[in-house]
């Protein structure tokens, strides 16, 4: 059967499916990983171990840098650390309250990590100070060239994904739904021009210029007394740019306007910018920019092949409208119901399964309450000696701009993890595929654990490969995906052809099947 031919016929023969030459071939370094024993041990290099990626990273740092300042307050008073941390615009009192959770509380601890404690410890004359630092935080020092990329991308993707004004993060204020979560610390302009140069890597011109744009208000605040709390007016003083031909904010928006005239290449490059020019003096044919983006939306759009393509470049505000809902979403249809089944079997109607139907065709359901307690457990001591660090966006031609956001991850299997069993058995329950069959381990894909990092997502993608030779164990049929982490704000997996989003609830099971690319928001 040719790779021409095998869609003409309902019959196709796929050899890679006998046993002894799937074996070979999956005997290949990397392959034991996602069909054999899984991930054994932990296997990166220092320099990589030591560079916070994940969540779990970044509040291991926090723990860390909690301990050193209650060590530091036994041998000297707070005032003196106070003083100490004064010359880098942060104090005692911020460090105990800042939320860890927060984006940019995150984004200060990694600075904290990588300068602030590193300077005291060099500059200090007090010696028992000096060899704390020396002896406690050494090895959990970051990386500042790194950590800043890191967070200024993960900064850049929450405000993009989620449609927030670059303002407030600076400010420390993320809306998320009705709530609005305040950070104890800042950002200054300096990190706004960080981000915006991150955005300008990653080929998004217009974020670029709304962090730029930041960069040219200086905003001053008139506060009052009002009873117990304060209110401030916020009163913008915008600076004439013209005043500065090499201003950063300038040359961006000029580059913006060149973009738009060559659209070709911007829209085949899924290069983000506006649909209008931001200069009055800018060519014509940057006017032009927004029939040439409507033009190519309806045909792209229209042809099912790259309906992906659709979503990113033509109508990303689906996915911000997705992204930025906190709760489950999907078209009212009525066959999108809650229900619980137990398919006729006398175990699963003692526990129905309670199953929230979001989409038929392709299937995208989620099975509520469906990993327990002790299965969390068990995967997170399985996982947390196991982690490594890896891509889970495409790494396009600059691998050091960071826009690939990292994260770290482990595959685990019920070959290593005989626990695993019983959660693989239910899975088949729930789903009516094989999961697990220890006589021929490609049912399925081994489980991978991923820990993402600040503002961390996958990017869009399909799950089923697209010709059978690709396919060397049989293709891929359903995806299952289960979330263990609590008080996630962000993080959920959506479908933008489909307009169906997914928030990643403690313990529930997302299951689609895998012709339908998806994405997930930023968390």
């Amino acid at each position: 059967m040719t790779t021409e031919n095998y869609r003409n016929t309902l019959w196709t023969v796929d050899r890679i499916r006998f046993r002894n030459e799937v074996e070979v071939v999956f005997n290949e370094e990397g392959f034991p990983r996602f069909y054999g024993y899984g991930d054994v041990k932990k296997n990166i290099d220092e320099k990589d171990q030591k560079i916070a990626y994940s969540y779990e990273d970044i509040k291991t740092l926090y723990v860390k840098e909690m301990e050193v300042v209650t060590k530091l307050l036994n041998i000297i008073q707070e005032k003196e650390l106070d003083d100490m941390l004064e010359k880098y615009d942060t104090s005692v009192e911020i460090v105990k309250e800042m939320d860890v959770n927060h984006p940019v509380d995150m984004f200060n601890l990694l600075r904290r990590m990588s300068i602030t404690w590193k300077l005291i410890q060099e500059k200090t004359s007090d010696k028992r100070v000096k060899k704390l630092l020396a002896t406690e935080l050494e090895k959990y020092y970051q990386d500042w060239n790194t950590s800043k990329k890191i967070g200024a991308m993960g900064l850049m993707n929450i405000q993009s994904y989620h449609g927030l004004d670059p303002s407030d993060i600076i400010d420390g204020r993320i809306t998320y739904g009705d709530k609005v979560y305040q950070s104890k610390t800042k950002l200054t302009i300096e990190d706004a021009k960080l981000i915006a140069e991150e955005a300008k890597k990653s080929k998004r011109l217009n974020v670029q210029i709304q962090w730029l744009n930041q960069t040219v208000t200086y905003p001053s605040r008139e506060c009052k007394l009002d009873t117990d709390t304060v209110k401030c007016d916020l009163i913008d003083k915008q600076i004439n740019p013209s005043i500065s031909g090499d201003n950063a904010y300038i040359k961006a928006t000029k580059e913006h306007d060149k973009a738009l005239v060559n659209w070709e290449k911007t829209l085949l490059g899924k290069i983000s910018t506006f649909k209008d020019p931001i200069n009055a003096d800018a060519p014509q044919k940057a006017h032009e920019f927004r029939h040439h983006f409507d033009r190519e939306m309806g045909a792209t759009c229209g042809n099912p092949k790259i309906v992906s393509t659709c979503s990113e470049v033509y109508q990303f505000h689906r996915i911000q409208n997705l992204c930025s809902d906190p709760n489950h979403t999907s078209p009212p249809r009525p066959e999108n119901i809650c229900a619980n089944i137990h398919y006729g079997d006398s175990y699963l109607k003692l526990g129905p399964f309670k199953l929230e139907h979001l989409n038929s065709d392709p299937v995208v359901q989620v099975v509520h309450n469906f990993v327990h307690k002790n299965e969390k457990d068990l995967l997170y001591s399985e996982f947390k000696d196991k982690m490594i660090t890896s891509s889970l966006t495409y790494v396009l031609e600059d691998t050091e701009s960071y826009r690939s956001i990292r994260a770290n991850e482990a595959y685990i299997s019920e070959y290593s993890t005989p626990g695993l069993i019983k959660l693989g058995n239910r899975i088949e329950l729930a789903t009516a595929f094989n999961v697990f069959n220890p006589n021929y381990r490609f049912t399925a894909e081994n489980y991978q654990i991923v820990n993402y990092g600040l503002g961390g997502f996958v990017q869009s993608h399909i799950d089923n490969a697209v010709l059978p030779e690709h396919q060397m164990a049989g293709g891929t049929a359903l995806t299952t995906i289960m979330y263990l982490s609590d008080n996630v704000v962000g993080g959920k997996t959506i479908f933008p052809e489909l307009d169906v989003a997914v928030r990643p609830e403690p313990g529930a099971m997302l299951v689609f099947h895998t012709k339908e690319s998806y994405t997930g928001c930023a968390t």
